[in-house]
């Protein structure tokens, strides 16, 4: 075996020994439960990476630059910078201002099983560009303005940008309410909404919308009257969406029927739902917080005319259908789609993720920018050898 997928093994049987310490260090930003789910899919990504990097060459790439995401701190670290260490000779990440402690924790973690040349830079973006700017391959996850911005740092280099969406869930007349209500619960409460896979719509037809409310809040009920509620929902850890929150909730409160409340002082944002219909929808933001957003609907056509909007386009990253599969082949061009799932259960480490609009994800290498789902991979195996990389 490969040296270095010997040293991943390793890596993967040291995770399984001290989760204990893993979680610890990620509930200092997540919830228990997302903390379980990101050290599990860590492993996992971990022991199947063989299958990819099998079509790769050694030291690919000289140097990257990583300006690491907030949320989803382990995930993104074994993506970005273990995995790419088989092709990328030098990775500097900088972590993010508002998860720095706790990166760091992840990042020593790693290096007391590995020589792995990962350099973390806790450092401000003037002084961590200057120290980069010969970078081949930047990664960056986060705004989409401030993306912009830091390309324009980079232009001879491979720029690599992860973004969000709203990810809207369509639930037709035929689908399993109880059954869509729960991954609804499961997708919309991950880790406190704060992930850029939780959906901020729920399009629901007019003849099921009284039956999925009335599951989705007897779903919320018993998980909170269970005390599991605080496994799914923390304090947010930025104040500045709990107060854009609490405007939202305010100038909707008459669509509000169950939750609502923001606590300012504890940067606390309740689970809640909120019913519109499509003629009249309220403005659609990435909220990051536990809202759900419950727009009906009662014509499929209606949804795919905003879904394929020229402004929704700018930000189209995914879709999950439920009941209205006929809807899949129109929006699998624009959106990463699930049927009767959700993105989380479809995501996939060694495959291409993300959307096909800008907002959402994108590529660009010298004058060409490209939005499509991305595996960093297959994106430097593109530019770096021009031939294309096999991933089953």
């Amino acid at each position: 075996m490969d040296p270095f997928l010997e040293k991943l093994n390793l890596i993967s049987h040291k995770m399984k020994q001290h989760k204990n310490e893993l979680r610890t260090i990620l509930m200092e930003i997540s919830t228990s439960e997302s903390a379980d789910y990101e050290i599990c899919s860590s492993i996992d990504v971990l022991e199947q990476a063989a299958r990819e990097l099998q079509y790769m060459k050694r030291d690919t790439v000289q140097k990257v630059a990583i300006f690491h995401p907030t949320n989803s701190i382990l995930y993104s670290y074994v993506l970005y910078a273990i995995i790419p260490g088989f092709y990328c000779k030098s990775i500097s990440l900088r972590p993010s201002t508002s998860s720095q402690s706790p990166t760091m924790k992840i990042h020593n973690f790693f290096k007391k099983y590995t020589n792995f040349n990962i350099e973390i830079e806790p450092i401000g973006y003037v002084e961590f560009k200057k120290k980069t700017s010969d970078a081949e391959v930047v990664v960056f996850t986060g705004n989409y303005y401030n993306g912009l911005s830091v390309q324009k740092d980079y232009p001879n280099a491979l720029f690599i940008f992860f973004g969000s969406g709203l990810n809207p869930f369509v639930i037709g007349a035929e689908a399993d309410m109880e059954y869509t209500a729960a991954k609804a619960v499961e997708a919309r409460l991950f880790n406190s909404g704060q992930d850029c896979m939780c959906p901020d719509l729920f399009f629901v037809h007019r003849s099921q919308k009284k039956r999925f409310i009335k599951c989705l809040l007897q779903q919320l009920k018993e998980i909170q009257a269970s005390g599991r509620m605080s496994d799914k929902v923390r304090n947010s850890n930025y104040q500045e969406l709990v107060l854009q929150t609490e405007i939202y909730l305010n100038d909707y409160e008459d669509r509000i029927v169950y939750g609502g409340q923001v606590d300012v002082a504890k940067n606390w944002i309740e689970p809640s739902v909120l019913v519109s219909d499509i003629k009249d929808m309220p403005r659609c933001e990435e909220h990051f917080a536990p809202i759900f957003n419950i727009v009906s609907y009662e014509n499929a056509f209606e949804v795919l005319d905003w879904l394929t909007d020229t402004n929704q386009l700018e930000s189209s990253f995914g879709v999950s259908i439920f009941g209205q599969a006929d809807l899949a082949e129109k929006l699998k061009k624009h959106y990463t789609v699930s049927l009767n799932q959700t993105l989380f259960d479809i995501e996939n480490g060694h495959q291409p993720f993300g959307g096909y609009g800008p907002k959402a994800s994108y590529v660009k290498y010298k004058d060409r920018l490209e939005s499509r789902p991305i595996l960093l991979s297959k994106e430097v195996n593109r530019v770096f050898h021009q031939y294309p990389i096999r991933v089953h």
